[in-house]
């Protein structure tokens, strides 16, 4: 017997203590919050998996050819010598990467219908909407975190490093790395990132956005990291000589609040607005994560409050990212077999209202709630092809300063 949900034992106070209810004249402008941009939505291929193929999802990844021959210095005999020969073989393999379908499940808040007659008006809907947009936060945040685990090659920026083999762990057809171990040091410069992008080019065999000379990848940070890398000196010398030379495109970029729209020397820069920052490292050199918003207790219910701790964290973690990487899968659609039969199951994210009446909790229908669902699995394709890199914040120069000239005005 199932137990009785804990729904039945809320109070009035638990349903109205998220919305705010018109009593006396309360003047109310209702505010929808405004989601956060996603950089990662579209770095990830989708697909679906089909059913009754068991739990475990298998993917066969064909590796390169190796065809026994030197690529430094290829062995040619005399063409008379070569009646008869046939030369080394050439051999390849496959490389097996398995995951599965997992599940995270979540409600919203619970709606009573004698609470929403008093409820100022608008909130339940911008209340629905900022739900929806929590919920595509979440499958954004799910993806970053995906591409920080799985990834099959990994950074630590150390300053002084002379080499990218100081600094990389993992390689070709590798997945789910560690990180080198220890804090980094170093924050991000643009020689850096195009000194990785060159060593994915040429050891990585990784797939690229765009066509081409136009070819680039994608590096997601923060937007002081971006705006740092904007500021370095040769990018500056660069993109001013191209304004110089009346360059359309440059000029935008100059005007506009970030240096996102164009790709620069084969990368092209997003800004993740919630980063992921830490302090500290475990065991395998994993960043200990710390949560952006906090459940903070408001005038009327909660709300998610920005984490003092996460703004004011030392380090930050960045992607350079390539085309093909990853595909999320879900599932087909099932509705059962033979007599067994299911509703169709939401499975991306999308809010269900559930309103269902009882003979013991909820006899009348007073209340209901939101549910929603994601079914996923994430799909090795190039897991190689994605590098987390772990930098360092530095202090940022505000341009704020003492008054020092004679005629300076003190207030």
């Amino acid at each position: 017997m199932c137990a009785f949900p804990s729904t039945c034992s809320l109070t009035s106070d638990d349903y109205s203590s998220g919305i705010a209810s018109q009593v006396s004249i309360l003047r109310n402008e209702t505010i929808r919050y405004i989601a956060l941009n996603d950089p990662y939505a579209n770095l990830v291929d989708g697909g679906t998996t089909p059913n009754n193929m068991g739990e475990q999802i298998r993917t066969l990844v064909t590796n390169r050819m190796v065809t026994n021959q030197s690529l430094t210095n290829p062995t040619f005999n005399a063409t008379i010598d070569a009646c008869g020969t046939v030369g080394p073989k050439a051999e390849f393999g496959q490389t097996v990467f398995s995951t599965q379908l997992e599940t995270m499940r979540g409600q919203g808040p619970t709606i009573c219908l004698n609470q929403s007659r008093y409820a100022v008006i608008d909130s339940y809907r911008i209340a629905e909407q900022n739900l929806k947009d929590a919920v595509k936060s979440l499958n954004a945040a799910d993806i970053r975190s995906q591409l920080l685990s799985l990834s099959g090659v990994k950074a630590v920026l150390k300053s002084g490093a002379t080499s990218l083999g100081q600094i990389l762990t993992g390689g070709y057809n590798q997945v789910a790395v560690n990180f080198l171990g220890g804090l980094p040091t170093s924050p991000v410069s643009h020689k850096f990132l195009v000194a990785l992008s060159n060593y994915m080019r040429d050891n990585l065999s990784p797939e690229f956005f765009g066509d081409g000379a136009g070819q680039y990848f994608v590096f997601i940070s923060s937007s002081a990291q971006v705006e740092v890398l904007r500021n370095e000196a040769g990018v500056k010398a660069d993109l001013l000589a191209l304004v110089t030379g009346n360059d359309k495109g440059t000029q935008d970029e100059l005007k506009k609040y970030a240096f996102i729209d164009y790709p620069y020397r084969g990368i092209k820069l997003a800004i993740d607005q919630q980063p992921l920052r830490f302090n500290e490292v475990d065991s395998n050199g994993f960043p200990v994560l710390l949560e952006p918003l906090v459940r903070t207790v408001t005038d009327y219910g909660v709300e998610n409050a920005t984490n003092p701790d996460w703004v004011n964290s030392d380090y930050e973690v960045g992607f350079l990212v390539s085309k093909g990487t990853f595909r999320r899968l879900v599932p087909e659609r099932f509705v059962g077999e033979g007599t067994f039969k299911f509703d169709p199951q939401f499975i991306m994210g999308e809010l269900n209202w559930h309103y269902q009446k009882d003979n013991i909790c909820n006899v009348w229908g007073d209340f209901g709630f939101h549910i929603y669902q994601i079914v996923r699995a994430f799909q090795p394709r190039r897991p190689h092809a994605v590098i987390p890199v772990l930098y360092k914040r530095c202090a940022e120069d505000l341009g704020l300063s003492t008054c020092t000239g004679l005629t300076d005005l003190s207030l």
